[in-house]
């Protein structure tokens, strides 16, 4: 890792983490589409100078099955995110189909304590119940070059729901009945190169780290600390136009919840109040070293999740998971005020805090650089698989034990923290 170069402006390609112009995006993945034999079908979910486009990848007349994606932001940049999104989630449900590369490994070897997997929580119950062959890839540790076994359920839900045959042909034959909970889709993204894919990555499993903090520290934590909401009048013009736009599309005022943890990432949540007893669906996340860019991928998100919820043909169009109906946290109240996550009554004693911006690096791999030593330097490895589509676009999954996943309690999964959860807990 080298010390990273940073600018005080942001540059127009998303604040330094995107390799290419938009133009160029655009055609690297359409080009990426053809060479797995698909086509992108785009279709505009809220059109608004900040707003939301889908995009399906279809064989013929047909659409494939995991090829959608859904982007945000002005209208090139929504594109350009949805077929990304698109591409990552039709590869990585893919990457394992090959016999060659699962490779079955003993659960409790992996839940040992040293096991580099076993901050994680999910990790950690392997060896709570019977010893079996569990599905692995290799990933690849980014700070020592060491080759880990990683799990394919904790990053590919779709592993966890495939047919146990098939499963067993890989040589796996573990029961996944205590654990398939804890199985999420973090840390995948796709990039014109492996170094910006990654950086996705990483400010994806960020984002989720300081969403189960910020829940952990509002409804399970002993001593609640003050909710910090960023007071609006000291946005830039940037970030304070969109969320302008969130109050127009929303019909309500949209907050800014700082979330930023000890690792020092900035992280926002655009918050909306539900409608009384219903959860806060309509949200956004976002994370960044560009605070700027941080607030802005929060909400714009709210506003694409917005616009998605009302679009017309969202029965259709939309995966059943954006918008989870079933509710398993019903007879755990703690929980479940987690799974609701309205922070409406805790908005008259907030802490107002000024929005401050800060420097960013200014390419993809300084990005990536600087990511890496801060996580480094709060005792996380990093581990990443990355895979490429015959024309070259990067498919990668980072696996960050230790962060928590918290945050899948909001889909209605009765989890519980891991061990950094837990800790904050108790402070």
């Amino acid at each position: 890792m080298t010390e990273s170069a940073t600018v005080d402006v942001a540059r127009p390609i998303q604040a330094g983490e995107r390799e290419n112009e938009l133009a160029d995006a655009l055609r690297h993945g359409l080009s990426a589409a053809r060479s797995l034999g698909l086509e992108a079908r785009f279709v505009p979910v809220l059109e608004a100078e900040s707003g939301a486009w889908a995009c399906e990848l279809r064989k013929g007349a047909t659409r494939v099955e995991d090829g959608f994606g859904l982007g945000k932001g002005a209208p090139e940049a929504a594109r350009v995110g949805a077929l990304f999104e698109a591409l990552e989630h039709y590869v990585s449900e893919k990457d394992y189909f090959d016999p060659g590369v699962v490779r079955s490994e003993r659960a409790h070897v992996l839940a040992h304590h040293d096991s580099p997997l076993f901050p994680d929580q999910a990790v950690r119950l392997l060896g709570e119940f019977a010893d079996g062959g569990i599905g692995c890839l290799e990933y690849e540790d980014l700070f020592s070059g060491a080759a880990v076994p990683v799990p394919v359920f904790l990053s590919t839900p779709g592993y966890v729901d495939a047919d146990p045959s098939f499963r067993a042909a890989l040589g796996d034959t573990y029961d996944y009945s205590g654990v398939w909970r804890y199985s999420s889709n973090n840390g995948w993204a796709s990039g014109v190169t492996a170094d910006e894919a990654t950086v996705h990555a990483l400010n994806e499993v960020v984002e989720r780290d300081a969403f189960s903090l910020l829940l952990i520290g509002q409804f399970l934590r002993r001593r609640r600390p003050r909710l910090r909401v960023v007071d609006r009048a000291t946005l830039p013009a940037a970030p304070a136009r969109l969320a302008e736009l969130a109050d127009e599309v929303t019909g309500r005022t949209v907050h800014l919840i700082d979330m930023t943890t000890d690792v020092g990432i900035p992280a926002y949540l655009a918050f909306l109040p539900p409608h009384d007893g219903d959860p806060a669906r309509i949200r956004g996340c976002g994370a960044s070293l560009s605070s700027d860019h941080a607030a802005h991928r929060a909400l714009s998100e709210l506003i694409q999740i917005q616009g998605a919820a009302q679009f017309a043909d969202a029965d259709r169009l939309f995966p059943s998971a954006m918008f989870p109906r079933h509710d398993g946290t019903r007879d755990f109240p703690s929980l479940r005020s987690c799974r609701l996550a309205d922070f409406t009554a805790l908005l008259p004693t907030a802490e107002p805090v000024p929005f401050e911006s800060t420097s960013h690096p200014a390419t993809p791999r300084e990005h990536l650089d600087e990511l890496l030593r801060r996580l480094s330097g709060h005792g996380f490895p990093v581990l990443r698989r990355r895979t490429e589509t015959p024309e070259g676009l990067a498919v990668v999954n980072v696996f960050v034990p230790g962060m928590e996943r918290f945050m899948l309690v909001t889909d209605g999964i009765a989890v519980v923290p891991g061990p950094r959860g837990r800790h904050y807990m108790g402070n």
